[in-house]
């Protein structure tokens, strides 16, 4: 039964992935049931803590200004070059990490996205003690997502997997109900001057970095979802540490963002402590195929 229970738990580490201080937050409040630690969401409305990217792009587009870190927060430095970033015709990006779960051990994490004119496409493959591997691919902004997964350990390596040939599709909306976001949204975190505790901007030669520490209930809504999709949990986990690094352009073009996660998870009775750090290379208007299902990806190709 445990060895079952800790596949359920490290399993979610690709998507990614003692005493936490939750406090009452806009209808988030932390609580112990029969002595595990969750977080009481119903209260929650994640719409409402979302920024208002449209405003603050058009402010972007209209900027006269020659040091955007001067006018712009780090909460709409982020946002903007992400909506340029989801803008593009053409990105790609890459992901490397890895994630330990303690109990557990390590796992390694690899993560691809690809957008081709209205086509989206999503691969994550973690292998450790266990090996979980998934492929999306989602046609049209409001289309539905052809998901394929497997988790028989022989199937997957560290950087690519034998997939089932037939998928599960999935709607539009239900596929974003399950996974906290549709392909085409691109990324997962809520960021705005809500759901940011701490931040810090410099700019060094024609890059801006900007360090984001993230309230860990606010900012994990969605990506919460994903988690308890992929482990099958009985309860979201709780987190402990969110902290995004972002490497922006002088025209803040997206190149680079490192996460930093610690959390916690149970199921069946079993709880595993785990902290992760992922390395995403981002290459905006640059274009690659959609790969078939049995092509694999090429992780070198970063930084």
């Amino acid at each position: 039964m445990k060895s079952k229970t800790k596949k359920n738990l490290i399993t979610y580490l690709i998507i990614g992935g003692s005493c936490l201080a939750i406090g009452a937050t806009a209808g988030i409040v932390g609580k112990k049931v029969l002595g595990q630690e969750i977080v009481d969401e119903s209260g929650f409305d994640p719409e409402s803590f979302k920024a208002n990217v449209d405003e603050i792009y058009s402010r972007y587009l209209n900027y006269t200004g020659s040091n955007y870190s001067k006018d712009f927060s780090a909460s709409e430095l982020v946002n903007i070059a992400l909506e340029k970033y989801r803008r593009c015709e053409y990105c790609a990006s890459v992901g490397i990490g890895y994630a330990n779960a303690s109990p557990g051990g390590n796992q390694t994490v690899r993560n691809a996205q690809i957008k081709n004119g209205d086509t989206y496409f999503e691969e994550s493959i973690s292998l450790g003690i266990v090996g979980v591997a998934e492929r999306s691919i989602q046609v049209g902004k409001d289309g539905p997502v052809n998901l394929y997964m497997t988790d028989n350990k022989p199937d997957i390596s560290p950087e690519s997997a034998n997939y089932p040939s037939t998928p599960s599709e999935l709607a539009h909306d239900a596929y974003k109900a399950k996974w906290g976001k549709t392909l085409d949204e691109m990324f997962i975190h809520i960021i705005s001057k809500k759901t940011i505790l701490d931040s810090d901007v410099s700019k060094s030669g024609n890059e801006y970095t900007v360090t984001l520490n993230l309230n860990v209930d606010t900012s994990t809504y969605y990506y919460k979802s994903q988690m308890v999709t992929i482990s099958n949990l009985n309860s979201r986990p709780v987190f402990s540490k969110e902290k995004l690094i972002y490497t922006l352009s002088s025209n803040l073009d997206l190149i680079h963002m490192r996460s930093e996660e610690e959390y916690k998870a149970t199921a069946m009775g079993f709880t595993a402590s785990i902290n992760s750090a992922i390395e995403y290379y981002y290459y905006p208007n640059v274009e690659k195929n959609i790969p078939e299902i049995t092509e694999k990806i090429d992780y070198s190709w970063r930084g």
